[in-house]
């Protein structure tokens, strides 16, 4: 869906839809009789800004591409985070790993599948929230480039909130596996 360009009191802006807000057109328009007082119409300048904030949204989360491509995009986008705190968080990579171990321990003790849902749910919270943790210190870095102490505070949070999804998924990992384990070992 392209944009469709309003005859503004100064011509069309020929820019790409992000040069094309209704602050860039104002910074360059010439100073003339209408531009010197102002819009002199607010239905003009409601469009406007109605226009340049739908563009910019669309190009943002592929609204305007269509139901199946849109779906596409955000699948494409879901897939380019999980690999991105895939790719540079370690905590993932041991994640990844534990979820093997359970994966071939589950194999192994045959477990019933009510404890298959519980260990995949368990696995998969784990996994979100060190995608949400990654999220929440990324944003904090944007933000804050500097150190402050409440930005801090927000990146410690966040990680005091995986250390306690991590422990609820070893005491599920105790429930399933422990009496299984105690029984092999005696």
């Amino acid at each position: 869906m392209t944009m469709r360009r309003l005859n503004a009191p100064w011509g069309r802006c020929k820019r790409r839809f992000w040069h094309n807000s209704v602050m860039q057109r104002w910074r360059g328009a010439p100073m003339n009789k209408r531009t010197e007082k102002g819009f002199h119409n607010k239905r003009i300048l409601q469009q406007m800004i109605m226009q340049s904030s739908h563009s910019a949204q669309g190009a943002i989360n592929g609204r305007d591409r269509g139901f199946w491509p849109g779906r596409w995009f955000s699948l494409k986008a879901a897939l380019n985070g999980a690999l991105h705190t895939i790719r540079t968080q370690p905590n993932v990579r041991i994640e990844l790993t534990a979820l093997l171990v359970v994966t071939g321990a589950a194999f192994y003790f045959r477990v019933s599948p009510l404890e298959w849902g519980v260990l995949g749910l368990t696995i998969f919270l784990v996994l979100a929230l060190e995608c949400i943790n990654t999220a929440i210190e990324t944003v904090v870095d944007l933000v804050s480039p500097h150190y402050h102490p409440m930005a801090g505070l927000a990146k410690d949070a966040a990680a005091g909130g995986m250390v306690f999804v991590v422990i609820g998924s070893l005491c599920v990992a105790a429930v399933i596996f422990g009496p299984r384990l105690w029984a092999l070992l005696l």
